[in-house]
């Protein structure tokens, strides 16, 4: 049911932006829209959709905009190959990439490869940023890992 929620939220979000904004607002521009909400209102059922709803209209835009990243960015966590998080993981414990090829068995080109795509595909520019997101999503090193 997260997705119905969150669906409904963002949509109500844009709903209440593009008002404000002046513009005339109707789902027929983008019927995905429409069938998007229509289908989580099925799924939530008419109270559960009215308070999503209402969450989401009461949202700013910056407040939007950092709901949907999030939502983004947990999706794409979801996604992350094994190696891609075992990188990650050892980015955030501060291995260079000589290291991390070595503890893998993989190559220092290898790891960079991983890396860049990680960085393309969140919008990340350097390694602090991949440590960043990575400790927030539970990626970061562990007790276990004891020292680097």
């Amino acid at each position: 049911m997260g997705d119905a929620t969150s669906c409904l939220e963002l949509l109500a979000a844009a709903h209440r932006c593009a008002l404000a904004s002046g513009s005339s607002f109707t789902w027929a521009a983008s019927p995905a829209c429409e069938v998007a909400e229509r289908a989580s209102r099925e799924t939530l059922g008419p109270e559960r959709a009215a308070e999503a709803w209402a969450r989401g209209a009461a949202m700013d835009v910056p407040l939007a905009l950092e709901r949907a990243r999030r939502l983004v960015r947990a999706a794409a966590v979801e996604e992350l190959t094994p190696r891609k998080a075992e990188i990650i993981r050892l980015v955030a414990m501060g291995l260079g990439n000589k290291e991390i090829g070595r503890r893998l068995s993989i190559s220092e080109r290898t790891v960079e490869a991983h890396l860049e795509q990680v960085r393309n595909r969140f919008g990340f520019h350097n390694r602090a940023q991949i440590t960043a997101w990575a400790v927030s999503r539970g990626l970061g090193p562990s007790a276990a890992d004891g020292d680097a």
